[in-house]
Formats: structure tokens, C-alpha cells, sequence
């Protein structure tokens, strides 16, 4: 019996090809806190593709370059489905709009990052935290 995974078809080269280019022109660098993806492949592997506008909005621009961006996995995670736009167009027409649209982005995700990580604590402080609460209460204790 064949998985689903091998029934499907290959994906688009035109499609692979476009976040190639997109990987490319933002330099492997997350467009939202700048998190620099090219130092290794482990920080590579961290970033996505993220559609600037989200799909359900963009329709049919949504695989327009102009609204493909590059981000780390936290920030798309965070950025979910807002839309910079605010709802008044789907198609992205120049570099100019993008940045403005990445902006809003980035200002989005950093006021969601303050309220997630109380006080702007930040992940790195809660790792912290929850590594030594955890080499503090063994299980079972």
C-alpha cells in the first residue's frame, strides 16, 4: 500500500523555484527580527516561507514574489494569520509597500512577543526558567 506522501505529485519547480529566489534576495535572514539563517544549516533550517499577506486574503497574488518573505519559524508562528494590510488590498505592487507591510509585520509580532513572554522576558529567560525547575523537581518528587 503506498503512502499518501508518495501518491502525491512532485512539487511545481516554478513553486521551488520562487522561495529559492526568495531565500536568495532576503539572504536567508528572518525579514521580521532579523534572526540570520545562513551561520549554519541548523539556522537555516529555522527559517520559512511566509506569505506576507496571508493566502486566504492575497488569492490569487499570494505566490506573487513581492508577497513571499523569509522568516524564522517563531516569528511566522507568531505572525500567524494577521494581515499588515489591514484588509485594504492583496496584491503588493512595489519594494516600497512591501517594507511598509513588513513593518507593520515586525511591530505585530514584537507587541505579540511582549504579551507572550510576560514583562518581554523573552524565550530565552523562560528556557532558562524552566530548565532549572525542572533540575530542581525531579520527577516523582
Amino acid at each position: 500500500m503506498r503512502t499518501k506522501e508518495v501518491d502525491q505529485e512532485p512539487a511545481d519547480n516554478n513553486e521551488i523555484r520562487g522561495w529559492f529566489v526568495t531565500y536568495v534576495d532576503h539572504r536567508c535572514t528572518c525579514q521580521y527580527c532579523g534572526y540570520d539563517g545562513s551561520r549554519s544549516a541548523e539556522d537555516w533550517l529555522q527559517l520559512q516561507g511566509d506569505h506576507l499577506i496571508p493566502k486566504k486574503i492575497a488569492g490569487a497574488h499570494a505566490e506573487d514574489p513581492l508577497n513571499k518573505v523569509i522568516s524564522c519559524f517563531y516569528c511566522n508562528m507568531v505572525k500567524r494569520g494577521f494581515d499588515p494590510s489591514e484588509g485594504q488590498f492583496t496584491k503588493i505592487e512595489s519594494l516600497e509597500q512591501q517594507r511598509v507591510l513588513i513593518e507593520r509585520a515586525r511591530q505585530k509580532i514584537e507587541a505579540r512577543k511582549k504579551r507572550t513572554w510576560g514583562g518581554g522576558r523573552g524565550p530565552q529567560q523562560c528556557y532558562e526558567y524552566m530548565m532549572a525547575w525542572i533540575r530542581e523537581h525531579p520527577p516523582g518528587s
